[in-house]
C-alpha cells in the first residue's frame, strides 16, 4: 500500500510518465483474501490507478510453503506484465521489499551456509524475463518509515495474518527482532553486509563472462557447452564453481541459480575429478574427447509442455531458446524435443547429423503434427515453418538472481 501511494505521488510530477497497473495476487489459502484483494483495488482506484486482480486456481491439498507462494506470485505478475507489451518496449515488475525484509533474508541465507550471492540478498534490480525486470526501490527503507507515510497520509492497510504464523521462518526471526538488534543486527548493519557481498558478486560474475567470451568453453548453437576440464581446474575454485553454475544454469533452461551445495559435491567433496557421468540440473554431464566435458539438457527432465503460441512472433522456449512460428506452420502443430524418435527419424531418412552427443540432438526443438516430425531448425530442417535464435549463455541467463 505504501509503494501504491509513493508511486501515485511520484507519477502526478511526470509529464508522460508510464503505464502502471496495481496487480494484486490473490492465492485463494485463506478466508478473506478475495475482500482483500478488492479493498486493494478500491484503494488503487481512489489513486488514479488501474488494478487488477489474478487469482490462483491450483490451491495445494498439503500446507503451502512460502517458497510455493513466491513462485506463483512472480509467475501470475509475469503474466500481468506480458499482457499487452507492445513489440520494442519493455515492463517492470516492482515490488515493496524493504531494509526489515533484505535483513531477514541475509539471516536466513547465512543460516544455511550461503556463499557471497545469497549473503548479498535481493537485489534492487535484476532481468526476470526477457523485456520484463524485477525492481525493489524501497529495499534501503526500512518497514516503519513506510508504516509513517501511510499514517501521514491518513492512509489504511491490510495486515496479513500469515505475518503471525510462526510455521514461516520469517516470522520467527521477526519475534526475535530485539535480541537480534541487540547483538549489533540491525536491518542497517545487514543491508550494509548484503551491499557489500552483491558488490563483490558483481565483480566475481564479471571475471566469469570474460573467461567464458575469452574461450574458456565451448558454446554449442545446439544448446549445449563443451568445457576442457584440466583448463577449468586450474583456475581458482570460486571462478570454477561460478563457471559451472552458470553452464548448469543456461544449459538447464532454469530460472533458479543452482545450489550451491550440489555444486560441492560433485566438485570439491570428490576432489574435483571430472563429474562425466553426473547429472545435476536438469543436466548431464558426458565425456567428451581428452579431458573435455560436454554439458547437455538431461532428457527425460523438464520438458516443457505444448503451447499455444502466435504465427511471425518471437517466445523463449525451454529456457534455451528464442523460437518463432512461420507463416506455412500448419494448424495443430505442437512445439515439443526432438527426443530419440526424432533423431532416429532423422537417421532412417539419410540425414547426416552433426557430431555432437546424440544427448544434446534430442533436447532440439522441432515441430510436429500427428506424430509426423516437420522441422528441427537448430539442424537445418523446415526452417521456412520454424527458426531459432541460436542458443547463448548469455541471453540464457535472463532469470538468473542472486545465487544461494
Amino acid at each position: 500500500m505504501a509503494l501504491m501511494h509513493l508511486i501515485s505521488a511520484w507519477m502526478m510530477r511526470q509529464v508522460a510518465g508510464p503505464q502502471i497497473i496495481v496487480a494484486t495476487v490473490d492465492h485463494g489459502l485463506r478466508q478473506g483474501s478475495a475482500d482483500e484483494a478488492r479493498q486493494v483495488g478500491r484503494a488503487a482506484v481512489a489513486l488514479g490507478l488501474a488494478h487488477v486482480i489474478k487469482t490462483n486456481v491450483d490451491v495445494p491439498v498439503a500446507p503451502f510453503s512460502q517458497e510455493w507462494a513466491r513462485g506463483l506470485r512472480y509467475r501470475l505478475l509475469t503474466e500481468v506484465a506480458r499482457e499487452g507489451l507492445a513489440d520494442g518496449c519493455k515492463a517492470a515488475i516492482v515490488t515493496a521489499h524493504h531494509a526489515d525484509d533484505q535483513a531477514e533474508t541475509v539471516i536466513m541465507r547465512l543460516a544455511r551456509g550461503s556463499g557471497i550471492d545469497g549473503i548479498g540478498g535481493m537485489r534492487s534490480a535484476r532481468e526476470l524475463a526477457p523485456r520484463i525486470s524485477l525492481v525493489r526501490p524501497l529495499l534501503g527503507v526500512c518497514k516503519q518509515r513506510l508504516v509513517a507515510s501511510l499514517v501521514e497520509r491518513g492512509a489504511t492497510w491490510i495486515e496479513d495474518p500469515s505475518n503471525d504464523n510462526v510455521r514461516f521462518e520469517r516470522v520467527r526471526l521477526r519475534e526475535r527482532l530485539q535480541a537480534r538488534e541487540g547483538l549489533g543486527l540491525t536491518s542497517d548493519a545487514l543491508g550494509l553486509v548484503a551491499h557489500r557481498a552483491a558488490r563483490a558478486s558483481e565483480v566475481l560474475e564479471t571475471v566469469v563472462t570474460d573467461w567464458i567470451a575469452g574461450g574458456g568453453v565451448e558454446v554449442s548453437p545446439l544448446g549445449f557447452v563443451t568445457i576442457d576440464w584440466a583448463t577449468l581446474i586450474m583456475r581458482p575454485a570460486e571462478l570454477r564453481l561460478r563457471v559451472l553454475a552458470r553452464v548448469l544454469q543456461a544449459v538447464g533452461g532454469r530460472s533458479e541459480p543452482v545450489s550451491l551445495g550440489s555444486l560441492e559435491a560433485i566438485t570439491e567433496q570428490v576432489d574435483w575429478a571430472s563429474p562425466a557421468g553426473k547429472t545435476i540440473a536438469h543436466c548431464a554431464v558426458i565425456a567428451g574427447k581428452g579431458e573435455q566435458i560436454h554439458i547437455v539438457r538431461e532428457i527425460g527432465r523438464s520438458e516443457p509442455a505444448a503451447l499455444a503460441y502466435k504465427v511471425g512472433e518471437a517466445f523463449r522456449w525451454d529456457g534455451r531458446f528464442t523460437l518463432t512460428v512461420g507463416a506455412s506452420a500448419p494448424a495443430g502443430a505442437t512445439i515439443r524435443w526432438l527426443g530419440h524418435k526424432g533423431v532416429a527419424t532423422l537417421t532412417s531418412e539419410g540425414v547426416v547429423l552433426p557430431p555432437v552427443p546424440r544427448a544434446a540432438l534430442a533436447t532440439l526443438p522441432a515441430l510436429w503434427l500427428d506424430g509426423r516430425l516437420l522441422a528441427v531448425p537448430g539442424l537445418g530442417h523446415g526452417c521456412d515453418l520454424l527458426s531459432v535464435e541460436p542458443f547463448s549463455l548469455v541471453h540464457s541467463r535472463h532469470e538468473s538472481s542472486n545465487g544461494h
